[in-house]
């Protein structure tokens, strides 16, 4: 903050201090603010009058996170935060969070190639296609209890047709391809989801959860404790990890990239990883029930086990009715042999 914003006549107090231990915001309504006439005229991002000059200090000990302040309607400008009024779709997004499915186009041969044998390709990118649909059915279930706004993220970029059929109307398609300016040690599969964080929160969200497309029958209940999570003002990580060591879902407030750094993805040590990278950011850490992955027959077959029977204890399932219709089109009527190709690979 600036001496000019100090001295200006028109500054005066925004309420008490909070909790005792941060200064309460200085204002400025005046249009001969110098904040907002400083170096030229041009000078403030803000139409003149139009606005108001903030200097928020950080509580004591810690800094605010400023993604939480740009996605309110705070920009950043000459060493002040300065207000703009939101539009009433800024304004939803801030009070909302940002659910992106991470997937990949159902095209044959490119999706759940693990699950070939006992799948053919064609039938691997049709249940893949059935997963996608209910992630994105549950999400929308979701939606009706927490404020949430379902995405999905995919890669390479100009396969958007190859989802033509596939996503619910109105479903709005994220590139997540990772080629967006980030750290070094940023690889692989992190680039994908750091990039996702990046473009969700530059959209204005006050949160950002990433979801796997390979858990259809993920509790929605799972969606909903995330998401309400990330609406709480404070610096946190939502992790769901999977059975597998890696992780079905993760949520943030803002895009930390040490969160996706020098992680060794598709091994076990994924969700161990990111915990650490969370505890070295001095975030809080909030995690969700275990739950699992479809990626290779023995998930096919739990998954096959889980919607004939469901478990009568821990979160309920969502039904993945997609995914029920898809399994028995290719189960119930399907030789012997392939029933007992899923069933064998337990053993």
């Amino acid at each position: 903050m600036g001496s000019d914003f100090r001295s200006c006549p028109a500054i005066g107090r925004n309420g008490p201090s909070r909790g005792g231990s941060e200064v309460g915001y200085q204002k400025c309504r005046s249009n001969d603010c110098p904040s907002f006439t400083r170096g030229a005229p041009s000078a403030c991002p803000l139409p003149r009058g139009k606005g108001e000059a903030y200097a928020a200090p950080p509580r004591a000990g810690r800094q605010e996170p400023r993604g939480f302040w740009i996605n309110r309607g705070y920009n950043w400008f000459g060493g002040i935060w300065h207000r703009r009024e939101l539009s009433v779709r800024e304004s939803n997004r801030a009070r909302s969070v940002a659910i992106a499915v991470m997937a990949k186009a159902p095209v044959a041969g490119r999706i759940k190639t693990r699950l070939v044998p006992p799948l053919d390709p064609a039938e691997a990118a049709a249940l893949g296609a059935a997963f996608l649909r209910d992630m994105i059915e549950n999400i929308a279930l979701a939606a009706r209890d927490v404020p949430l706004e379902c995405h999905v993220a995919y890669a390479p970029a100009g396969a958007e047709r190859l989802f033509d059929g596939v996503l619910a109307g109105g479903t709005p398609l994220l590139l997540a391809d990772g080629n967006a300016p980030m750290p070094p040690r940023v690889l692989g599969m992190g680039r994908s989801l750091l990039h996702a964080v990046q473009s969700l929160v530059a959209a204005g969200y006050g949160g950002v959860c990433l979801v796997n497309s390979d858990s259809p029958t993920l509790p929605t209940s799972l969606l909903c404790t995330a998401a309400a999570a990330l609406l709480v003002r404070r610096e946190r990580v939502v992790l769901g990890p999977a059975e597998d060591g890696g992780y079905y879902l993760i949520g943030v407030q803002a895009p930390h990239a040490h969160l996706f750094e020098d992680i060794d993805w598709s091994t076990d040590r994924v969700a161990a990883q990111t915990r650490t990278r969370a505890r070295a950011l001095g975030l809080e850490l909030l995690e969700l029930p275990a739950w699992y992955d479809v990626d290779d027959p023995d998930g096919l077959k739990r998954l096959l086990d889980a919607l004939q029977a469901p478990a009568a204890e821990g979160p309920t399932p969502y039904e993945a009715p997609a995914t029920t219709a898809c399994l028995q089109s290719l189960y119930l009527s399907s030789a012997p042999a392939r029933r007992a190709g899923v069933a064998d690979s337990d053993a």
